[in-house]
């Protein structure tokens, strides 16, 4: 089941890549920014706060959609006061983690729950599809590792040590084909928690932090 979602999300092989994720990428819901690929330093003030996890951008780069409690808020990147929250209509499964659109269906995203089953959602209008159902871990672990990816990059959240050596989170950016990355945010005075997703075009990023 884990390669036909992977197929469905644009991957052609169930190979991770290798993107590392920090420990919170499942629990923790926290603040979001964006940032520039390129120019990451610290914004003006956050796309969002509260408790909010998993962020994705919409196709076209204007909507961020994040998982938000029991449900999943739509976020106008121009206008994020004017946010909703979209209508998930499995009861008792609630969503877990955002694992980004179809590779012939952009106007959907793949939604994990926490029961472990892969829900297509299409937020335009809430047509949903299932993907796949109760998922093992490794398969869960096999998604999650493919995360963050955008043409030749991969963006991912990884512990390290700070400049005063306190434990903390940052978001790297690597070649998708290298080992090592490079921190984008470690200059920002608070952590990140959880996984960063590119837009479409690779040239923003949207993040997770503990920041206000």
């Amino acid at each position: 089941m884990v390669a036909a979602v992977l197929s469905w999300l644009g991957f052609d092989a169930p190979k991770t890549t290798g993107a590392l994720r920090g420990g919170d990428a499942l629990t923790m819901a926290m603040n979001l920014w964006i940032i520039d690929a390129d120019k990451p330093d610290r914004p003006a003030r956050s796309l969002k706060i509260g408790q909010y996890r998993s962020p994705v951008f919409s196709d076209d780069g204007l909507r961020v959609f994040a998982v938000h409690d029991a449900t999943i808020a739509d976020i106008p990147v121009a206008a994020p006061d004017k946010s909703r929250e979209l209508m998930w209509p499995y009861a008792g499964d609630p969503p877990l983690l955002l694992l980004g659109h179809g590779r012939d269906d952009r106007q959907s995203i793949a939604v994990l729950t926490s029961n472990r089953n892969v829900i297509s959602l299409r937020p335009a209008d809430g047509h949903t599809v299932a993907l796949a159902s109760s998922l093992p871990p490794a398969d869960i672990a096999t998604l999650v590792g493919h995360l963050g990816v955008c043409g030749d990059h991969v963006v991912y959240e990884a512990a390290q040590k700070s400049k005063s050596l306190t434990a903390r989170t940052d978001v790297f950016i690597r070649p998708l084909q290298a080992r090592l990355g490079k921190a984008l945010t470690d200059a920002w005075p608070g952590s990140m928690h959880g996984q960063p997703a590119f837009s479409s075009d690779c040239k923003r990023i949207v993040i997770v932090s503990d920041e206000h």
